[in-house]
This record gives C-alpha cells, sequence and structure tokens, in this order.
C-alpha cells in the first residue's frame, strides 16, 4: 500500500509531509490506545513532516 501510495504522491516519503485527521477516534469510547499506535506507526514511516488537523476546529474560509 505504501509503495501505491508514494508511486501516486510522486515524492520520496522523506520529502512528503502528511496531515492525520482524526475524526473518527473523537466518537470511539474508551481505550485509545489503537490511536497512539497508529500515530507512532505513521511517525515511524520518517515523513517529512506530520500535522494534526480537527476538521471541527478549521475556519469555514480555508
Amino acid at each position: 500500500m505504501q509503495k501505491g501510495l508514494f508511486g501516486l504522491v510522486g515524492k520520496l516519503i522523506e520529502e512528503t509531509s502528511l496531515v492525520f485527521i482524526p475524526t473518527a477516534s473523537n466518537v470511539e469510547m474508551g481505550d485509545k490506545t489503537w490511536f497512539i499506535d497508529d500515530l507512532t506507526h505513521l511517525k515511524n514511516q520518517n515523513f517529512k513532516s506530520i500535522n494534526i488537523t480537527d476538521i471541527s476546529a478549521v475556519e469555514e474560509n480555508i
């Protein structure tokens, strides 16, 4: 999956910035270890940068 994604992006992973949108995690009840594991997995991929954006906090005029 990673190879296919970066084939579409046209950049190396080290040159790619990622925005993680955690909307689905907002409504999940209970332990969120899976969420931390997902973020850790993304960090370990060596992206140029990783941002976390909550869509509900973004201004409408963007």
